[in-house]
């Protein structure tokens, strides 16, 4: 078995951002990505402890080290301005990393 290195972009952000993001992919050739409802209360929310958590959604995306950072560049260019948005990259190990090493020309 042969694992590859490749980064695992996580994306947290206000859910009325979802299809902002799923066009950012599709434009950047990323074709797989998960996203997820999540709940919970950031710094913004903590003064007032009587507060509701405010729902928030989060995708995941799997990609080569030099699409990850791509990603990032671009949300961090186009969307902090504007929006809540936690963005992160964690090192992960595949299987099929050959998945994942196409070269996007979106970015």
């Amino acid at each position: 078995m042969k694992l590859t290195n490749i980064k695992l972009v996580t994306i947290i952000t206000n859910k009325n951002l979802k299809e902002t993001l799923i066009k950012f992919f599709k434009e950047a050739g990323i074709s797989g990505y998960t996203y997820y409802e999540a709940y919970g209360k950031g710094s913004h929310q903590l003064e007032d402890e009587t507060s509701p958590e405010t729902e928030h959604i989060q995708f995941k995306v799997l990609a080569s080290n030099l699409i990850a950072v791509s990603l990032m560049k671009v949300i961090s260019e186009e969307l902090f301005s504007k929006d809540k948005v936690i963005v992160f990259q964690q090192d992960a190990n595949v299987i099929r990393g050959e998945k994942f090493e196409k070269v996007v020309y979106g970015l």
